[in-house]
Order: structure tokens, then C-alpha cells, then sequence
């Protein structure tokens, strides 16, 4: 993970976390702190019960709150209208 991180630091990455318990600090944390480093890093967590986040801007960080297979699929509904909206 770490490779990865140090080879993307220049450009935009998204972490997409997925049903990451709160007691996996080994996986939450670097990620939070690498995000919170790089400028151009988003984040967005999805988790059945509460969700917590690092310490970003708004426009840089999200929570979704429920299901897990529910939670992807309201959002592959959503980018496909977006997606038939714009070919319009």
C-alpha cells in the first residue's frame, strides 16, 4: 500500500472505503493520513453504522450510511441517469 500511495501522490485519487469497521485502524489510518496530506486526494466511505472520516475539506470527503450492496447499486442507479441525462 504504501508503494502505491508514494507513486500516487501527484495525482487524483479517490479512496473508496468499504464497510471498514472502526476497530481496522491498520487499513483507516494511513489512508486518513495520506489523504489528509495530498491535496488532491478525495474520500469516501461507505459503512453500515457510523462512518468516520479524516479531517478534509467537504468537497473532498463523503459518507454513505446503510447496506453495502444497496449503497452501490442506489449509486450505479444514479450515475446511469446522470450518464442518459448528458447524451440528451
Amino acid at each position: 500500500m504504501r508503494t502505491f500511495l508514494r507513486d500516487h501522490e501527484a495525482h487524483r485519487v479517490c479512496i473508496l472505503e468499504l464497510g471498514v469497521g472502526q476497530g481496522n485502524r491498520a487499513i483507516k489510518a494511513p489512508l486518513m493520513a495520506w489523504a489528509e496530506q495530498v491535496p488532491q486526494a478525495s474520500y469516501i466511505v461507505v459503512n453500515r453504522n457510523e462512518a468516520v472520516l479524516p479531517a478534509l475539506p467537504s468537497e473532498r470527503v463523503a459518507a454513505m450510511r446503510g447496506d453495502l450492496g444497496t449503497v452501490l447499486i442506489d449509486l450505479l442507479s444514479n450515475t446511469r441517469r446522470s450518464v442518459t441525462r448528458k447524451r440528451s
